[in-house]
């Protein structure tokens, strides 16, 4: 079965190591969305490059109970089924 974990991440990048080396098993991919209030991306892309099952979607300015949270979460699930197509679980994080 082919999980993914649409993540919504706005800082601290070692919690979100931490998660994904806790939740990555076989089948298992991840959409994080990095929102544009992050300084670091290219630096987060870079320490995520490991993972071969990791994708990123378009970053919006995400603030808590705005639209372009929706707009963040939608974002993740398009790219899902551009980038992996078939699913039996989206998660969102």
């Amino acid at each position: 079965m082919v999980h993914i974990y649409a993540i919504m991440f706005h800082k601290h990048p070692d919690q979100l190591k931490r998660m994904l080396a806790a939740l990555d098993d076989k089948d298992v991919y991840f959409v994080i969305h990095v929102c544009k209030n992050f300084q670091n991306f290219e630096a987060l892309k870079h320490d995520l490059s490991a993972y071969s099952n990791v994708y990123f979607c378009d970053r919006e300015r995400a603030t808590w109970a705005s639209y372009f949270l929706t707009k963040a979460n939608l974002n993740a699930i398009e790219k899902a089924i551009k980038e992996i197509g078939t699913f039996d679980f989206l998660t969102i994080l």
